[in-house]
This record gives C-alpha cells, sequence and structure tokens, in this order.
C-alpha cells in the first residue's frame, strides 16, 4: 500500500506542525473528547480542513480511530486530554497494538516549566505507554513537534503496524513569568473573547505569539525555585481554622 504524502511549509505553533504531519499522510479525521490541554490541535484541525469528531468518551474516541485506520488503510488519530483522558482510552490502544493497527495517539500534558508542582491533570503517561505502543514520547521542543509526529505515523504505518503515542506539554496560557502587562493583556482578550462568543464550538484565535527562543525559560529559571513545598496533609491560614476543621464530624481530611 501506498502512504500519500504531501512536503508543505505550515507556520504556527506545535499544534499546527502537529496536524500538519497527520494531512501528509491523508488522515484528515481528529477522533476525540474536548479538553483544554489539546485546544492547540482543534485550532489547527479547523485551519486545516481537518474534521474533528468529539466524542462521549476518549475510550469510544480511540476506539473510532482505530476503526477508522482499518477501513481507510491510514493512520488513525485520537487526540486525548492529560491524565485521567489518556489513561480512558488505555483499553483501546492495548486493543490496537493486538490487532496491529496503525493508530497515532496525541496526549496533552502538563506544563513542563511548572512540572512536579501540582498542575492540573499532572501525570506521566509515557511509561503507562511504553508497553502497549511501538514509541512512546514526549514532544518537549515545539519546533521538533512535525518532525517527531511524521516518525511516529510512519513507524505506525511499518509492519508489524501497532499505536504509538505523543504528549505535548502545555504552554503557559496567560503568557511568559515575569512579563504582568503581557500577561494582563492576554488575560483582557480572553474575558473579551468570552463575551463576545455566542455558540459552542467557536475558536476565536488571540493576537499574541511566542518567541522563536528559549530565552524566556532562562530568565524565568535563573533565580531558582522559590515556590513553596507540598505537603501531604491539610495547610490553613490560622490555628482557628485548623481547630474549626477538626472538630467537623462530616469534614473529609
Amino acid at each position: 500500500m501506498t502512504t500519500r504524502q504531501v512536503a508543505r511549509k505550515v507556520d504556527g505553533h506545535a499544534g499546527q506542525q502537529a496536524v500538519a504531519a497527520m494531512m501528509a499522510f491523508g488522515t484528515d479525521v481528529m477522533f476525540t473528547l474536548n479538553g483544554g490541554h489539546i485546544w492547540p490541535l482543534y485550532e489547527a484541525a479547523r485551519d486545516q480542513g481537518m474534521r474533528v469528531v468529539d466524542t462521549r468518551h476518549e475510550q469510544t474516541a480511540t476506539f473510532a480511530a482505530e476503526g477508522w485506520a482499518k477501513l481507510t488503510r491510514r493512520p488513525g488519530l485520537a487526540a486525548l486530554t492529560a491524565g485521567p483522558g489518556i489513561t480512558n482510552g488505555v483499553s483501546a490502544i492495548t486493543t490496537a497494538h493486538f490487532n496491529g493497527s496503525p493508530l497515532v495517539v496525541m496526549g496533552g500534558r502538563a506544563p513542563e516549566l511548572r512540572w512536579g508542582s501540582g498542575s492540573l491533570q499532572e501525570m506521566d503517561a509515557v511509561p503507562i505507554l511504553a508497553s502497549i505502543t511501538k514509541s512512546a514520547a514526549t514532544v518537549k521542543d515545539a519546533g521538533e513537534a512535525a518532525r517527531l509526529v511524521h516518525a511516529a505515523a510512519r513507524l505506525a504505518m511499518t509492519p508489524h503496524r501497532g499505536p504509538t503515542f505523543l504528549d505535548f506539554p502545555l504552554g503557559h496560557t496567560t503568557g511568559k513569568p515575569n512579563q504582568p502587562t503581557l500577561q494582563r493583556e492576554i488575560v483582557r482578550e480572553a474575558l473579551e473573547a468570552f463575551h463576545s462568543l455566542r455558540e459552542p464550538g467557536l475558536v476565536k484565535p488571540l493576537s499574541f505569539r511566542w518567541s522563536e527562543d528559549d530565552d524566556w525559560k532562562r530568565g524565568a529559571l535563573m533565580g531558582g525555585d522559590d515556590r513553596q513545598p507540598r505537603y501531604d496533609t491539610p495547610q490553613y491560614q490560622n490555628e482557628e481554622d485548623r481547630s474549626r476543621a477538626e472538630a467537623c464530624e462530616i469534614c473529609v481530611t
């Protein structure tokens, strides 16, 4: 079987690069369940004409992507949000593994810069997926997204066929660290977007772009990590709050 591949240059963030790489294999449908960690993939799908099928459960999305791959003989695409979104798809990924179905799974991931601080749905999915995929990795450099997705799709299509997995760390949705003016502008535009949108499913691009290098990241980390340590026990503002909580008979601690 010959896979249709078209070389073309696509400008934009990692989501744009990832979708373009899949489109080069003739994959023009994405199966998913809406999740904030993977919104850049949806934006890219809209921009590049890829159909998005939003299911009610990640397991359904992944089974559907495998079925699509079998019927079309192209790499199926499932996009799963971070943490439990990915683990919800594990049974379907395992099935694709045993069936030898060419499947590319793109997962969300907590921000790399905040890794270890308890971000929303922070979980390292790569070790979980490694034993049931032909490859499992994290895209840590946005500039490498197209190459890594292309390699994952090609590997999925190479006999013995099977699933591959890549997850994408979430960017800083309110701008780079230590730039409060920029952060306020982003929040202001986001709130205006919320006010103007009148129906579900609409995506409104904002006017902000990241720089081409990582100087901002090095600057943000120069001072070291001065965040407060995390605790396994409840923390209280004052002793009065503690005594009230400990005296509560129906409170779960």
